[in-house]
């Protein structure tokens, strides 16, 4: 029993971490970035994995940290300096990241214990066999305290800097104007997303956290009319989806990692349908009211 509350308070947390910053990103229509960056981290986390061989390393961090920065520093110098449309510039730079990385997998196997689906496809419940033990005492996971960690950072972040990543997130260019340092924030943002989704690979992996990026804050926003009202929505969602996923995966037997991004798909078609926003059912639904 103990060790099912551990899987879905560390769903949850994984979904806290990246709905928080995935919030800036939706507002800002920045989806495919978050795509190009969960990809293009794994040549770093695996250069970073060959001098530790250990994947609780900060180092991995660093690693995923400086490849997410370089990343988007590509995307967005080349898309510039060649008058490139960014999303061709990203679909470029990201496949050959990723392909990088796993050509480096592929080689280097012999020498480490990692392998494409170690980060393509995570799980959660996995997280339960690396426990953290203090004066002979089992504390939890050693990936609960790792995504606290992650999460008060995000959060303090977000909160440090609420007002100018709402004004940048609705309007970039008003923000420069007044002096708001965007460039700053934006890589700030990146390197953050960068070392979320590396701390959220053994639960969800390189591919599904892209939902939790995406699906979470796309559900808060139909149903929400403030960006206060937005985040908080989105992780309460995140806690509803990380118990509905753990109940669905226990029902059917299968991964709970995909289950949770399954009861994310299931939400969000409810939400385009009943959302009082923009949902398909609302002139039937307004028309009922009255």
């Amino acid at each position: 029993m103990i060790s099912d509350w551990w899987i879905i308070v560390n769903s949850a947390l994984t979904a806290a971490c990246c709905g928080i910053l995935g919030s800036f990103i939706i507002l800002r229509r920045m989806s495919m970035l978050v795509d190009a960056i969960s990809h293009a981290v794994l040549p770093g986390i695996v250069i970073a994995y060959l001098f530790t061989e250990s994947l609780q390393s900060i180092w991995l961090l660093i690693g995923a940290g400086l490849s997410g920065f370089a990343t988007v520093w590509l995307i967005e110098s080349i898309a510039k300096r060649y008058n490139l449309h960014e999303d061709a510039s990203i679909g470029s730079i990201y496949t050959s990241m990723f392909a990088l990385g796993i050509i480096l997998i592929s080689s280097l196997a012999f020498r480490v214990d990692l392998d494409q689906e170690c980060v393509l496809y995570g799980e959660v419940s996995h997280t339960l066999f690396d426990v953290l033990i203090i004066n002979g005492k089992v504390a939890g996971p050693k990936a609960f305290y790792l995504l606290l960690g992650i999460f008060i950072i995000n959060l303090t972040f977000v909160l440090l800097n609420y007002k100018q990543l709402k004004v940048m997130s609705f309007d970039g260019v008003f923000a420069s104007t007044i002096g708001i340092s965007t460039s700053i924030l934006h890589y700030t943002l990146m390197g953050l997303v960068s070392f979320t989704t590396v701390a959220s690979f053994e639960m969800v992996g390189s591919i599904l956290v892209i939902a939790y990026f995406t699906a979470l804050p796309a559900i808060a926003y139909l149903f929400s009319y403030s960006l206060s009202a937005m985040l908080r929505l989105c992780i309460l969602t995140g806690i509803l989806c990380a118990v509905s996923g753990y109940f669905i995966a226990l029902w059917w037997g299968v991964s709970v990692s995909g289950a949770t991004v399954l009861s994310m798909g299931i939400c969000l078609l409810v939400a385009i349908f009943v959302s009082p926003k923009k949902g398909l059912l609302k002139p039937w639904l307004y028309a009922k009211s009255k």
